[in-house]
């Protein structure tokens, strides 16, 4: 069962600091745009900063976050 390591009020920082998403967290966000590091998933998660995107989820975004960690924990 997946756990909810994120949520909609975690920081970019919470993951880019995450020990176990560090290596690649900086891809996992716009890499061409000046994000704050303070913005929460919630936040982030908008067409402001993912402007070839139109339907952005947030819950969608944390869901992804935490899968990708358990993937990471479980050597996948």
């Amino acid at each position: 069962m997946m756990k909810n390591y994120f949520t909609l009020s975690s920081t970019i920082k919470d993951v880019l600091n995450d020990e176990h998403l560090k290596d690649f967290a900086r891809l996992l966000f716009p890499i061409d745009l000046n994000t704050p590091e303070h913005l929460t998933l919630a936040e982030i998660s908008s067409s402001k900063y993912f402007v070839w995107y139109t339907n952005i989820k947030a819950e969608k975004t944390v869901e992804i976050l935490n899968y990708l960690k358990d993937e990471v924990i479980n050597g996948h």
